[in-house]
């Protein structure tokens, strides 16, 4: 399992942050949304698919964080997940031999 964010309904509180124990969850850039508050992202590639932040982002805040299969994950975003510690995190499908 990996966590993914809704970020259309993230508030960007922030909550789920501290809970993580990868540290695998930082705010999207604001250029990205040019928005005070801007959602939170997180590096898929280093989530260990515990659900802690979707718990905690389900009972304090706006239930924005899904915990998908890796292999939906994959498909859906036609991405594989790597190692890798930057972006993209993984290697898009279209480029895999």
């Amino acid at each position: 399992m990996v966590a993914v964010v809704d970020e259309d309904n993230c508030t960007g509180c922030q909550a789920c942050v501290p809970f993580c124990p990868v540290d695998c969850i930082e705010p999207v850039p604001v250029s990205k949304y040019n928005t005070p508050i801007p959602p939170v992202q997180i590096r898929f590639n280093e989530c260990i698919g515990c659900q802690i932040c979707s718990r905690v982002c389900n009972k304090l805040t706006w239930d924005a964080i899904d915990m998908v299969a890796i292999e939906e994950f994959e498909n859906k975003y036609k991405i594989k997940l790597t190692d890798e510690r930057t972006p993209p995190y993984g290697i898009p499908i279209t480029n895999i031999a």
